[in-house]
């Protein structure tokens, strides 16, 4: 991949391949409840004086992970079975795990001075939410936190806002929202919102997260030359079928029907290993 990328060529291949997923992964998920979640303290017991702390740059955050024995998940109906899997399909997507691309963005946006002031920003597949509090910092007039897991949003999002803003709480309570639920879900009148900055890390996993996640940006991503989304993700993830090479066949598909191009920028590649992440930008050709 290049590090600038129009991905407009009518590859008949991938064009064709996408069409079909896209019918095959844009059903509604009828299982899931989208919700908005207040901005409230977690219930008591979930964070104490013992929760491991850590940070990325100055950005702090709790450490769960996903161990069933954690605090965090005490009581929660999914609990039990990541013992054996980071991800349970339909029913929990990761959120309490931290992944390596969120610190890859959080780096990414920090190294380019990126302006985030005054902007609408939506972090989406938040989780520990690093990348939309480094928006909030930087003076983004709304930052919304959106995640599969409305446990993951009240027990660690919210958790982790507090411990970086703890005397701003009142002031920081008026520029964030939270999201729980499926992306295909917030493609509706009920979450009608447009933003300027669409944040995503590791939300390329599979091939349908990528065509869901996708259906939300077309969607929330207001239409305009300034408007931009952040995603870093693994190049490719190795038993899962998605990545960045998914993602850019599926912008092939777009960019070949629809007259709002999308223009695709690598900001930067980390090799670590085998395994390569990137960090893109996403922004519309008007």
């Amino acid at each position: 991949m290049s590090d600038d990328l129009l991905f407009g060529d009518d590859d008949e291949n991938a064009t064709s391949r996408w069409g079909k997923l896209l019918e095959k992964h844009l059903s509604p998920d009828t299982n899931t409840t989208n919700v908005v979640i207040p901005f409230t303290r977690p219930e008591p017991g979930i964070i104490d004086e013992t929760t491991p702390i850590a940070s990325v740059g100055n950005l702090k955050h709790y450490e769960f992970g996903n161990a069933a024995g954690n605090k965090a998940l005490q009581g929660v109906p999914f609990a039990a079975k990541l013992k054996d899997s980071d991800v349970i399909p339909g029913e929990y997507e990761g959120g309490f795990k931290l992944w390596n691309c969120a610190g890859d963005l959080v780096n990414a946006l920090s190294e380019r001075n990126i302006n985030l002031s005054g902007l609408k920003v939506c972090e989406t597949g938040c989780g520990h939410g690093l990348p939309g509090m480094y928006a909030v910092q930087k003076g983004a007039a709304l930052v919304c936190f959106q995640d599969f897991n409305s446990e993951v949003l009240q027990r660690l999002t919210i958790p982790n806002l507090l411990l970086n803003f703890p005397q701003e709480e009142a002031q920081v309570a008026n520029r964030v929202a939270f999201w729980a639920g499926d992306w295909l879900g917030f493609v509706s009148d009920q979450f009608d919102v447009q933003f300027d900055v669409i944040l995503g890390t590791d939300v390329l996993y599979n091939e349908r997260a990528i065509a869901r996640w996708f259906a939300f940006v077309l969607q929330h991503l207001k239409k305009g030359p300034e408007s931009v989304v952040y995603v870093g993700s693994k190049t490719f993830y190795f038993g899962c079928g998605g990545g960045m090479e998914e993602l850019e066949q599926l912008v092939a598909h777009h960019n070949a029907s629809d007259p709002c191009k999308l223009k695709v920028d690598v900001l930067c590649t980390i090799q670590e290993d085998a395994v390569q992440r990137q960090v893109l930008a996403l922004k519309w050709l008007l």
